[in-house]
């Protein structure tokens, strides 16, 4: 489409820029934060996606195994 049309182009530079600033965002957490901190990240950003979801898809999400998302979990509702 952006070969036939160039009113196109905006959108796909936008569209690429938001994609690579969410990597970004991805990646530095990953770097940056801890698996906790990532875990609160994903409650805060998706708040009722994790009754709908398998909590390993959350641990992958987060880079974490599912035994660690556990700890994390079971950590959490003591405080």
């Amino acid at each position: 489409m952006v070969e036939e049309d160039i009113r196109w182009y905006p959108f796909l530079f936008k569209l690429l820029e938001t994609v690579y600033i969410m990597k970004e965002l991805r990646e530095k957490s990953f770097l940056l934060d801890s698996a906790a901190e990532r875990y609160l990240a994903f409650q805060r950003d998706y708040p009722n996606l994790e009754n709908e979801i398998k909590l390993y898809h959350i641990a992958s999400f987060i880079g974490v195994t599912p035994e660690a998302l556990s700890r994390i979990r079971s950590k959490q509702k003591l405080t």
